[in-house]
């Protein structure tokens, strides 16, 4: 070998050791990284004691344990409250090419942007650290994409990114591949897509059995109970639930507590349901939850004849209600002033040489501020909607729809079942299912005429509910006579799906929550 080629070999030696962390930073930092990943506490107290001793050391181990604080706290799930120092990093290490902890430092990135709630700066990043090479796993960055474009209701690409977690996965990260697979079912519970949910958490729950991680199967299981309880598999539900429901008033699993009580709800056990909801109203759950526990609490109160507890249930439920709007509003202008924040530096780092910077700097200003103002009439533009639905809901579903619907008697119903079934309108309609046809508006007319001389100011009551198209009002009145939902579908020329669909939106529109299209076909029933 001559002596050229000795001297490339040495300093080909001499590149590869300087890509290495480990070679040119104090062995307490390295112990500090590898405490990071599944001891951040005992990582972040560690660090706390040699902050001192940073300022005498060279820039790179500072900027490593710049990192390295950044990372502690992340991974014990303290959020990042600015990004000042993560940008600082991110010129950094951009500009002295380190790819390992480049990579480290975009990811750290987004996951700083998304404490900060900016999802677009955060998807920027993670794509970043996608493009860099290094020890930190894609499918992990893969994941945590799919959650911040979940949580933003994208659902096809947070599917894809849940996708790419999971085959991105080593054989032996079992645990990470049933985080995926569990990551995927609750997205498409999410969806309503209940069958693609049920098949991904069967996975969840084969591979947590296998690996005997009770924890997993638990979540799993409930999370099947509850879309079972969905498609009233109530039966099957149970099963699933297990000895868990003997024990359930015991438990502080909120997921599992509102899971039976919805069970209980639907089977008619309404008295269990009343005292697990009593159970979780107790427990340190998250605003939302708390929302809805009220929300059924009042109306098992209602349901109960209990006016007093329902009042009381009614002004938490108020509560939470505006303080999750709050929240949400809150959310909206801590991002909206991060781009702000963002934009303002991006101005001042690229327009310091011309002369216009006053100027667009002015219109930021005024385009965010008219959005902020804009934001907060829309908020509050829809906190009043929901409160008004939230009245309509107590006064009409109370006062109107369930006791007028109880106090009829079985005779009653079906007498006015076989006057519907003698009518004209009905032979017709009859005959128009058998064969295939559809209604004339003559027949739309008789059918209307018929059912507000059977049940007199069926049209004025429907009316109060919500507002209605002309499908709408042909879809309900077929729902009045009792035709099945596929025969609905044939007499107004429509698809099955889009009869079900808008049976669910009328629910909602009149009630303000979602629910099943036979929800909606019980209260055109009690009308």
């Amino acid at each position: 070998m001559n002596k050229q080629s000795i001297i490339i070999v040495i300093l080909f030696s001499l590149a590869l050791t300087s890509c290495q962390p480990s070679a040119h930073y104090p062995q307490v930092l390295l112990e500090a990284d590898s405490l990071a990943i599944h001891k951040p506490y005992q990582a972040r107290e560690l660090l706390k004691k040699i902050e001192s001793q940073m300022a005498d050391e060279p820039e790179h181990v500072q900027k490593y344990y710049q990192l390295l604080q950044i990372k502690a706290n992340d991974r014990d799930f303290e959020p990042q409250t600015s990004d000042s120092t993560i940008l600082e990093l991110v010129s950094y290490y951009e500009s002295n090419h380190n790819q390992e902890l480049l990579k480290q430092v975009y990811y750290y990135a987004a996951r700083t942007y998304i404490s900060l709630q900016d999802a677009t700066l955060a998807e920027e990043y993670f794509e970043k650290a996608l493009n860099v090479e290094g020890s930190l796993s894609n499918s992990q960055i893969h994941w945590w994409m799919g959650d911040l474009y979940r949580k933003q209701g994208l659902y096809d690409m947070s599917i894809k990114s849940f996708h790419q977690a999971y085959e991105g996965e080593q054989p032996e990260d079992s645990i990470e591949q049933m985080i995926d697979l569990f990551a995927l079912g609750n997205t498409y519970r999410e969806m309503e897509r209940y069958d693609s949910c049920i098949h991904y958490m069967q996975e969840t729950y084969k591979m947590a059995k296998s690996q005997k991680d009770s924890s997993l199967m638990r979540t799993s299981s409930a999370a099947i109970a509850d879309v079972a309880i969905k498609y009233g598999r109530y039966d099957y539900a149970r099963n699933l639930l297990g000895s868990r429901l003997a024990n359930v008033l015991n438990s502080k699993d909120g997921d599992l507590l509102m899971t039976a009580a919805n069970l209980y709800v639907k089977i008619g056990q309404r008295d269990s349901a009343y005292m697990i909801y009593q159970r979780l109203a107790g427990l340190p759950l998250t605003k939302r939850m708390k929302r809805d526990v009220y929300k059924d609490l009042l109306s098992l109160n209602l349901k109960r004849g209990n006016v007093a507890e329902a009042y009381d249930d009614l002004l938490h439920y108020e509560h939470f209600d505006d303080t999750v709007h709050k929240d949400d509003l809150s959310a909206t202008l801590l991002k909206m002033r991060s781009v702000y924040d963002y934009r303002i530096r991006e101005k001042r780092n690229e327009e310091l040489k011309i002369a216009n910077e006053h100027k667009k700097l002015w219109i930021v200003s005024i385009s965010t501020l008219l959005l902020l103002v804009l934001v907060s009439l829309l908020w509050a533009i829809n906190h009043y909607r929901q409160k008004q639905v939230i009245l309509k809901f107590k006064v009409k579903k109370k006062d109107e729809l369930i006791a007028h619907y109880l106090q009829k008697n079985k005779q009653e119903k079906e007498t006015e079942r076989q006057t519907i079934e003698q009518s004209d309108i009905y032979q017709i309609i009859t005959v128009a299912i058998r064969q295939g046809e559809h209604l004339t508006e003559d027949n739309w007319q008789k059918l209307d005429k018929t059912v507000n001389t059977v049940f007199p100011h069926f049209n004025a009551r429907l009316a109060e509910l919500c507002k209605m198209s002309q499908h709408d009002n042909h879809v309900c009145l077929l729902i009045k006579i009792g035709i099945q939902p596929k025969d609905i579908a044939n007499l107004t020329d429509h698809s099955p799906e889009s009869v079900s669909s808008t049976r669910r939106r009328l629910y909602q529109r009149a009630f303000g929550q979602k629910a099943t299209p036979k929800d909606w076909d019980n209260v055109i029933l009690s009308l």
